[in-house]
């Protein structure tokens, strides 16, 4: 009985902790086009990917990386909204749960795995249930776009920073410095507010 427990705790930890994702990824199928998704959308199915980038650029703001994700995702149509808020919170908890991974393999915590995976989720869950508003935070793509989407990027550059200096001590190997530049990069590309957060913490 009592082995049966201990298999079966950790299970009913993690279902509780998905089921939460689970349920928004869900409401997000209900999203749609909302406000300055119309704008940018018309832009880039008018002028092209890059035509609209630099318009975009030129006429209200320097976010570079963001003009380009909204001209790629524009062709695709209203159904990225909908699909969005799932593909964020997956692609989050998973960067979420490797960065943590990466950490307790550091410091030796047993069956790192299931408590990467399982503090990954609480991580996104936190940051979603606290929020002062999911529908800008998750559910609108205008607004995921530059201000979510940074935050898995800075997931995966804590995990991969720690992978590094796990698999090399001492040194950073140039093709890491290449990854961290490039998604430096990119991902200050985003919005101002990231990337002012972003040289913060380097």
């Amino acid at each position: 009985m009592e082995n049966t427990a201990r298999k079966v705790t950790p299970v009913l930890l993690l279902a509780a902790l998905l089921l939460p994702l689970l349920a928004m990824a869900y409401a997000g199928l209900y999203s749609r086009y909302m406000a300055d998704d119309y704008c940018t959308a018309s832009r880039a199915l008018s002028d092209g990917v890059i035509g609209s980038a630099l318009w975009w650029y030129n006429n209200w703001g320097g976010r570079f990386t963001e003009w380009i994700v909204k001209g790629i995702a524009a062709p695709v149509g209203p159904g990225l909204a909908a699909a969005l808020p799932a593909l964020v919170l997956a692609v989050w908890t998973a960067a979420a749960a490797w960065a943590i991974y990466q950490i307790l393999l550091v410091i030796r915590l047993p069956q790192a795995r299931f408590m990467a995976l399982a503090l990954g989720a609480l991580v996104v869950f936190a940051v979603f249930d606290g929020t002062p508003s999911r529908i800008q935070s998750l559910y609108w793509m205008g607004a995921v776009i530059p201000y979510t989407i940074p935050l898995i990027a800075l997931s995966f550059l804590v995990g991969y920073f720690v992978y590094t200096l796990r698999r090399s001590p001492g040194r950073i190997p140039p093709g890491a410095l290449v990854v961290f530049a490039v998604v430096t990069f990119v991902a200050g590309g985003l919005s101002e507010v990231y990337v002012a957060f972003q040289i913060a913490i380097l």
